[in-house]
């Protein structure tokens, strides 16, 4: 039998020069970190940091870049900056503009080669092809139901399902579908939710990290 999983722990350094960090976001593969951080002139910019290297690096071209996402094979990464949705590769080259985002924040890459992305205040949930387009509106604040606000959307491993949070007036973790305008509300959360492949749900409570069995299949 293999032996039984074992916890581990780890500090990853911050680079020299930044102040701030901002949220991780683990490639798709497992092996590369990603994060925006601002250094002592103040830009933004993305720092990737291979899981089997000491150091992290800048990838050029991300002035300005908040919160990074990664696409499902590992080999980008999307951002807004500027005003604007783009995607750059993690092994180099200028970053290519997907789309207007003058307000565009947290976002999530599906399989089906589809962004969503979200906004501020009172913004939809928008949806853009990654190759590039017009974004339209998928999921709306819904003032007749006392949803204010809608946001931090994540896809599920099918492309097509993704979770997303309302403040209806506190928040609610909800599952939207690509294919459909019907929304499962699931209950109370504190925090973003992300999918892990083991399975499971992974988010705040508490002030804990917790994690819950989920079955995308149900």
């Amino acid at each position: 039998r293999p032996p039984a999983p074992q916890t581990l722990r780890f500090q990853v350094a911050t680079p020299s020069p930044v102040l701030t960090q901002g949220p991780p976001r683990i490639s798709p593969d497992g092996r590369i970190l990603a994060y925006n951080a601002t250094d002592s002139t103040g830009v933004s910019r993305i720092w990737v940091h291979p899981l089997g290297s000491l150091t992290a690096q800048v990838l050029p071209g991300t002035d300005g870049a908040r919160r990074p996402f990664w696409s499902p094979d590992s080999r980008f990464l999307g951002f807004v900056a500027g005003g604007k949705m783009k995607k750059i590769s993690v092994s180099g080259g200028p970053p290519t503009v997907i789309c207007d985002a003058p307000t565009g924040s947290d976002g999530t890459w599906g399989r089906s080669g589809v962004i969503l992305y979200d906004g501020g205040g009172v913004d939809p949930i928008m949806r853009v092809a990654a190759a590039g387009g017009i974004p339209t509106p998928v999921i709306r604040p819904d003032t007749a139901k006392k949803v204010a606000q809608v946001g931090w959307p994540e896809f599920l491993p099918d492309g097509k399902h993704y979770f997303f949070l309302s403040v209806m007036p506190t928040p609610a973790l909800c599952i939207g579908s690509l294919d459909s305008k019907k929304v499962i509300t699931l209950g109370p959360s504190e925090s973003q939710v992300q999918y892990l492949p083991s399975g499971h749900l992974l988010y705040s409570r508490s002030g804990s990290l917790v994690v819950q069995p989920f079955d995308p299949r149900e």
